[in-house]
């Protein structure tokens, strides 16, 4: 079984997490593409999401209920503290022993990504994809970043279009009481202004 491990802060999610989780699933013929919010990013330790996990679960849930492949995964937000993948991946492997799996993340992670916690066992179960969204990274750059680790199993690519959507953005236009339709999908933005969320 193929199955793509799509992490993040979704904070909230939008439609260019949906779009690039499509691509994803498409270009490796995933089975599964499993979406998981982090509960607080190693990264990011004091940002800290306006709204609770389980609105945050609601609107992931509602964004990809119409994408089959796709399963949202709680286990960072029950878990709780930081979320190192790592953890995720060996809790995957051990649901799923037979998978083979492929960890999207983005240029900028993959350049930082010998900083990850415990990275080299990480690569033991997975094989990386790299999210090239409007060729940030030429072939060159590229080139360049694979040859900081050569002991990487050869890194997939993703090449994704200019998503000019962010959820920074997004909780940006509603603390302003400004619209987001276009940049979410519908029942998202209704489930947001029903609960009066992000503002």
């Amino acid at each position: 079984m193929r199955i793509g491990i799509f992490g993040g802060s979704f904070d909230p999610v939008h439609n260019g997490h949906i779009i690039v989780a499509k691509r994803f699933i498409d270009k490796f013929g995933l089975e599964k593409c499993i979406v998981h919010p982090a509960n607080i990013s190693p990264f990011k330790t004091s940002a800290i999401s306006k709204i609770s996990n389980e609105h945050r679960m609601n609107l992931i849930s509602l964004a990809f209920e119409d994408t089959p492949e796709v399963v949202v995964d709680n286990y960072e937000l029950n878990k709780g503290g930081v979320s190192f993948t790592i953890e995720f991946v060996e809790y995957l492997n051990d649901l799923y022993p037979n998978a083979k799996f492929y960890l999207l993340i983005g240029t900028d992670q993959a350049v930082h990504f010998q900083d990850w916690k415990d990275y080299q066992r990480i690569i033991e179960f997975v094989t990386l994809v790299i999210e090239n969204r409007n060729q940030e990274m030429d072939e060159v750059e590229l080139a360049e970043l694979l040859e900081t680790y050569p002991q990487f199993k050869k890194p997939k690519l993703l090449e994704v279009p200019a998503i000019d959507i962010s959820s920074s953005l997004i909780r940006d236009k509603l603390t302003d009481r400004k619209s987001i339709e276009g940049l979410v999908p519908d029942k998202v933005n209704a489930y947001i202004i029903e609960n009066n969320l992000y503002l």
